[in-house]
């Protein structure tokens, strides 16, 4: 198969991202640059098109040090230049204010848009308390990925971070868990490690045709 400079790119980025460990403090992402990763978490797919998820980007450093105890002391929360905080929205029931404005932008007839609402009704019947986070979860991954993969195009270092106490996040962000739901943390910058040699399973052992 022959690919077009463009797929190659992206192939080449998908095969040298890796999670940064140590980033240099003094290099900055221009606003341009992070703007445009952050446009590939906005234009993530997201259930029901109702986009859930929120990116708090935390440039300033005094934060960043606040932050860096609630997230086991890692190098990467305070040498990176950017830290971005994916949260999700809490307000998912299908009366609330929010999914209501959400899917009436589709423009659709009464009849359809009731069709829909039962539909979203209906679905949301399968979740409940505990499970409803997961799902919203889900889909911060997949803008989480994606921006991953967009940051390595603009030669931009990145590591996805879970080693963190949630609460102790939420609560210097003063974030209210009743609202929001915090899942991962992704940190932007410049490497200032060296990369690791990356291991995978060949496709043959990954892969089955059915």
């Amino acid at each position: 198969m022959s690919m077009t400079p463009e797929q190659t790119a992206f192939m080449q980025a998908i095969h040298e991202r890796y999670a940064v460990k140590s980033f240099d403090p003094t290099k900055k992402i221009d606003e341009d640059t992070l703007s445009k990763i952050l446009e590939a978490g906005q234009y993530s797919p997201t259930s029901f098109g109702l986009e859930f998820t929120r990116f708090i980007v935390v440039r300033d450093q005094a934060l960043k040090e606040a932050l860096k105890p609630a997230c086991a002391d890692q190098a990467q929360i305070d040498s990176c230049s950017d830290l971005v905080i994916f949260i999700s929205r809490n307000d998912m029931l299908p009366d609330s204010e929010y999914v209501l404005r959400q899917f009436k932008r589709w423009g659709l007839p009464d009849e359809n848009f009731a069709g829909l609402m039962q539909f979203y009704s209906y679905y949301l019947e399968r979740l409940n308390d505990q499970t409803m986070p997961f799902w919203a979860g889900k889909q911060a991954y997949i803008a989480l990925g994606n921006m991953m993969t967009a940051a390595q195009m603009f030669g931009i270092g990145s590591c996805p971070i879970e080693g963190f106490d949630i609460g102790g996040v939420m609560k210097v962000l003063g974030l209210d868990p009743e609202k929001e739901t915090l899942h991962v943390i992704m940190a932007l910058g410049t490497p200032n490690d060296v990369k690791r040699p990356k291991y995978r399973l060949p496709l043959s052992e990954l892969v089955t045709y059915r």
